[in-house]
């Protein structure tokens, strides 16, 4: 029987190399334009965009079976960034109510607790932060629509003047 021929790859521009992983990532992860809890307990916008990332932990102990593994921990991404990316404006950025800043906290907490198994966590973490489901309801977000309204009439008001009823 003869080997398989290999698969000749299509020469792509950027552009069109961008695009074709925005379709793959789009088809495969959905698009949530509301802050969840992903497969893995980590709170995540967008598509894929994972808000808490894993970072080397110089003051973490080595693991005894895996000596040469560096310890890690999660941080939240600087939350301007994140703001900016909810608002769509860097000039103005979603600004985090005090109780949305705790649950992104509290996932962290959980997130760096190596007492608890997996299982458990990332239940707890689903407690705080629900899954997307493709199908949220307002009580099970974590961005407050107000806090965005405002966001965007204040973004609205400095570029164009302010907002006016007819």
């Amino acid at each position: 029987m003869p080997s398989p021929s290999p698969v000749t790859a299509t020469p792509l521009s950027p552009q069109t190399y961008k695009e074709e992983v925005w379709k793959h990532l789009v088809e495969r992860e959905d698009f949530s334009n509301r802050i969840h809890s992903d497969p893995a307990g980590i709170p995540s916008m967008g598509v894929g965009y994972a808000l808490a990332v894993e970072v080397p932990d110089p003051h973490a102990p080595k693991d005894p079976k895996n000596p040469k593994k560096s310890a890690t921990k999660y941080v939240l991404r600087d939350l301007q960034k994140i703001g900016s990316a909810i608002s769509g404006d860097p000039e103005h950025p979603y600004i985090f109510s005090k109780s949305e800043k705790q649950r992104l906290d509290k996932a962290i907490e959980f997130l760096n607790n190596h007492d608890m198994i997996p299982e458990m966590k990332i239940a707890e973490l689903e407690k705080n932060i629900p899954p997307w489901r493709g199908d949220f309801k307002k009580t099970n977000t974590i961005i407050s629509d107000l806090n965005l309204l405002r966001t965007a009439r204040a973004s609205s008001s400095r570029r164009y003047g302010p907002i006016t009823r007819d």
